[in-house]
């Protein structure tokens, strides 16, 4: 989706990413190397015409993954549920459990690139805030 739009903007060609450098893109977020956000900043820097290999920029730019410790996780979540009890409130009694993709935002934006995967981010948030897992709903 990103390159269509980067095509329809600039109404370029597609050879302005080759399609083993796309490739590669996609391998590293697929095998959580990068998140999608750098996978999103590769692609445009690519497109923009930079010549360096996809794993060059990666190390160039420290985009590899690098995420938190489990301890790391659950301190970050609790710190944001406390500044938000009134939240964590509508999530617990009024069962809003479309709340807690708010604290995942907010948990993806407060932590340094690279170091929080929404998955594990959901997942501490409801064991935090004892709900069922993701896949038991």
């Amino acid at each position: 989706m990103e390159l269509g739009s980067l095509l329809k903007i600039e109404d370029g060609s597609e050879s302005r990413v080759p399609s083993d450098q796309l490739a590669s893109i996609i391998s590293h977020v697929l095998r959580k190397q990068i998140t999608g956000r750098a996978a999103k900043t590769l692609l445009t820097t690519k497109f923009d015409g930079d010549a360096r290999p996809v794993e060059q920029i990666i190390a160039d730019e420290d985009m590899l993954l690098r995420p938190l410790s489990r301890q790391e996780y659950i301190e970050l979540a609790q710190k944001l549920l406390e500044e938000k009890a009134d939240m964590v409130k509508d999530i617990v009694e009024k069962q809003q459990h479309k709340k807690v993709k708010w604290f995942v935002g907010q948990m993806m934006a407060r932590g340094a690139e690279g170091t929080v995967e929404p998955g594990t981010a959901e997942a501490v948030l409801r064991e935090l805030l004892q709900l069922p897992p993701i896949d038991q709903q």
